[in-house]
């Protein structure tokens, strides 16, 4: 069975294959013959460089301000609790600069752990991104992006994704995906 990896799987098993996260299944699930092998549509081999952008940067703390409606016996008040979003640290500029080097290898089949396929973005892809969107852009917050990853898989490809939106097009489409 061949796989194809959103954004966010293909930065899950960056992660997991460097030991910066524990090995999940995901590493298992995509070795053949000893190869992390998958495909990934073009458009996440340029997204994964805005996913580690935003991981080099970090994150502070932050505190949010709950909106909130609750209802009560006397009726509706608003809620007064805050909530504390974790932040993450941000990554030195070497870190960065080794990674990006990584990615690049790892993307032009440098690296010997990998085998990637690039799917290629083509006017068939557009065209049956295009009619993704019309079925269920109106029904679900499903976004351009996501239309070209659906529409990057052919028949024979499984989709990873952690994306729930993307899931939810998935499974009324028809269209074979994990988890």
């Amino acid at each position: 069975m061949k796989f194809l990896a959103d954004t966010n799987v293909f930065w899950d098993i960056l992660q997991e294959w460097s030991g910066k996260t524990p090995n999940g299944n995901l590493l298992t699930l995509l070795r053949e013959n000893g190869v992390i092998s998958f495909c990934l549509p073009e458009i996440c081999a340029l997204e994964i460089y805005s996913v580690l952008g935003k991981n080099a940067r970090g994150k502070n703390n932050e505190e949010n301000r709950c909106t909130r409606s609750i209802k009560t016996i006397t009726g509706e008040v608003s809620c007064l609790h805050t909530w504390v979003s974790t932040g993450t640290r941000k990554l030195p500029n070497r870190e960065v600069l080794a990674l990006q080097r990584t990615i690049k290898e790892i993307l032009n089949n440098q690296v010997p752990d990998f085998s990637i396929t690039i799917i290629p973005l083509d006017r068939d892809i557009i065209e049956k991104g295009t009619n993704l969107l019309h079925l269920y852009s109106a029904k679900y917050d499903f976004h351009s992006l996501d239309a070209i990853v659906a529409a990057s898989a052919a028949d024979t490809m499984t989709i990873i994704t952690y994306d729930r939106k993307l899931k939810n097009v998935l499974k009324e489409a028809s269209i074979s995906h994990l988890p």
